[in-house]
């Protein structure tokens, strides 16, 4: 189960490097890569990490990058994880 989905965000960065390329000077394209969050599909997992992250807590990167104040921050990678990729 892990490697078509481990596949698809691959794809979909690479996808998101291709968009760069073709508009990054007319449109800001940006990724997001969420770490774990605690969603319906967390309920297959055998356990669950202590401190997993509520979804809403991914608001505040997807409104800054919506925004005006991400106006110059184009073909980046914003990895909302709180930490758990470094641990």
């Amino acid at each position: 189960m892990t490697i078509p989905y481990g596949a698809a965000k691959a794809g979909l960065n690479i996808m998101a490097k291709g968009f760069v390329k073709a508009w990054g000077d007319k449109v800001r394209v940006n990724t997001i890569i969420p770490g774990a969050f605690l969603t319906d599909v967390t309920r297959f997992w055998e356990t669950i990490p202590e401190g997993i992250a509520a979804p809403e807590e991914m608001v505040g990167a997807v409104l800054f990058l919506s925004s005006h104040l991400s106006d110059m921050v184009v073909g980046h990678v914003l990895m909302v994880d709180g930490g758990w990729t470094i641990q």
